[in-house]
């Protein structure tokens, strides 16, 4: 691992993601680009250590020769964890010169895209207000902070500093994203892995059981109409500080 650029191969995520990104998936999506829908995704440019954000209905409706292989790729690159899936090599034309740039999952940079940042300052300097709208964000992870012991090893270091990075990041995104809901009358709405979801004794790769398990927990949270809620959850370390200020 420490001399590749993935704990796994580098075909696997791509092969995967290349069995559904065919011409009728890029046809489908084309059609409801045309009816003003927008497929997002978000990517991470080490080259340029920024966020990239790709509109794949203009992928899907340019009919370029490439279009494919490009929507596969950036789909690719989107869910390339760092460190266990390898970076994406994009192909880049500026002016005369070509080259390749890396990229890897956005939630590296951007772990919640919901507004873009423009907004979220609300510097006044976009010129265009919100429309009276809706946020839902739909969080594939836990957002409340949680204790655990930590095997004292390199490996076991490095995926709790990489996961607590990450679910920072996802608490601040959020939480600009609910002040920006609020001072702009706009509806919030998250839901995510809570307390009272299954947890896996398996530290690394995929659980079967517990995808199944994590899955009709979600089923059935939403069934129940208590699957929203419109704040961003606090640690109990928090909500008592914030309690003793009242």
């Amino acid at each position: 691992m420490l001399f590749s650029s993935g704990l796994f191969g580098d075909d696997r995520l791509r092969d995967l993601v290349g069995r559904y990104v065919t011409p009728d998936l890029l046809t489908a999506v084309a059609a409801e680009h045309a009816k003003g829908r927008r497929l997002l995704v978000v990517t991470t440019n080490l080259d340029a250590k920024r966020a990239m954000i790709w509109n794949m209905g203009v992928i899907a409706a340019s009919g370029a020769p490439n279009a494919v292989d490009l929507f596969r790729d950036v789909l690719t690159a989107s869910a390339s964890i760092p460190a266990v899936f390898p970076p994406q090599l994009l192909d880049v034309q500026v002016g005369d010169r070509t080259f390749q740039e890396l990229h890897v999952d956005g939630s590296v940079v951007t772990p919640v895209f919901t507004v873009p940042q423009a907004f979220m300052v609300g510097d006044g300097r976009t010129g265009v207000a919100p429309r009276k709208s809706d946020i839902y964000v739909l969080m594939n992870g836990r957002v409340e902070p949680e204790f655990e012991l930590v095997t004292n090893n390199t490996l076991s270091i490095v995926e709790q500093a990489v996961a607590t990075g990450s679910q920072a990041r996802s608490r601040a995104s959020l939480a600009a994203t609910y002040a920006f809901s609020r001072a702009h009358r706009i509806g919030f709405h998250l839901t995510y892995i809570d307390e009272g979801a299954p947890r896996t004794s398996t530290a690394r790769g995929f659980n079967t059981a517990y995808m199944r398990s994590l899955y009709q927990a979600g089923y059935d949270k939403a069934r129940s109409g208590s699957a929203w809620r419109g704040d961003v959850p606090v640690s109990p370390l928090a909500a008592k500080v914030i309690a003793s200020t009242k």
